[in-house]
């Protein structure tokens, strides 16, 4: 059933971007990066599971308001999920899912644009190994053909963690790894794409880098390269430093 669910998820989102494409709508958007990665590989030093897993994320938006204008309303959700789907002493279990629901305002042109909104991330679990932070944010991104950089930064409205008076695993605030901000540059070509992502606390020195690299398969359909390190592969971990490589496909780019 899991599989099952999976592929036709990512079977179903191009159809509809395609189908709304041939009637010249943009009803439902992608997002973030939508990605299925049948292997990944960790170096993360963790309590259970195999280093080996798959990962995938899922991501689109929809205008409430202003669709096809300069400024906008969106409601967004991503969903990324990692699975141990090669531990079958263990019956395969899905270690860790991300839940991202998003509502903003953007506004400006195709070259630059700014987006202000609300974010919620949790991971959906019970004491002690909930997860959960809710932000205000601002992002500032400048594209052109070959050539896109943005800056996002957050302010903290709470957190589920910081809680080490109850339970040790989460004595340690989230901001501590993510920091307050986050800085993405990508280059373009014809045939590749080179993503880069990062967040870094300067008073605790603790951050996060992503790199994505990726090959077109076919006009919707791309082969992609992802390496993570640092903090906040995942909720789960969100204070356990790692070291991801991951191989797959992606949709949007």
């Amino acid at each position: 059933m899991k599989k099952l669910l999976i592929v036709l998820i990512f079977s179903f989102v191009p159809g509809v971007i395609a189908a709304q494409e041939d009637q010249g709508q943009q009803i439902i958007q992608l997002h973030k990066y939508n990605y299925f990665h049948p292997y990944t590989y960790t170096t993360s030093e963790r309590d259970a599971g195999q280093r080996s897993e798959l990962k995938y994320q899922f991501s689109f938006r929809i205008a409430l308001l202003g669709s096809g204008s300069r400024s906008a309303l969106f409601l967004a959700y991503t969903q990324k999920s990692v699975w141990q789907i090669y531990d079958r002493d263990n019956s395969r279990p899905f270690r860790s899912t991300d839940y991202n629901p998003e509502v903003f305002y953007r506004t400006g042109g195709k070259t630059f644009y700014g987006d202000f909104g609300y974010a919620h991330e949790s991971n959906g679990r019970e004491d002690p190994t909930s997860r959960s932070w809710d932000t205000l944010f601002l992002k500032l991104k400048f594209t052109i053909p070959s050539f896109d950089i943005s800056l996002k930064t957050w302010y903290i409205l709470g957190e589920d963690q910081n809680k080490g008076d109850i339970f040790p695993e989460k004595r340690e605030p989230i901001v501590d790894f993510f920091g307050y901000n986050e800085l993405a540059l990508t280059l373009k070509g014809d045939y590749f794409f080179w993503a880069h992502k990062a967040r870094y606390n300067f008073s605790t020195k603790n951050g996060s880098y992503e790199t994505n690299l990726s090959l077109p398969l076919s006009s919707r359909f791309f082969l992609t390269f992802q390496y993570f390190f640092g903090y906040g592969d995942t909720l789960l971990d969100y204070n356990q430093s790692t070291n991801r490589y991951g191989l797959g496909i992606m949709l949007n780019r």
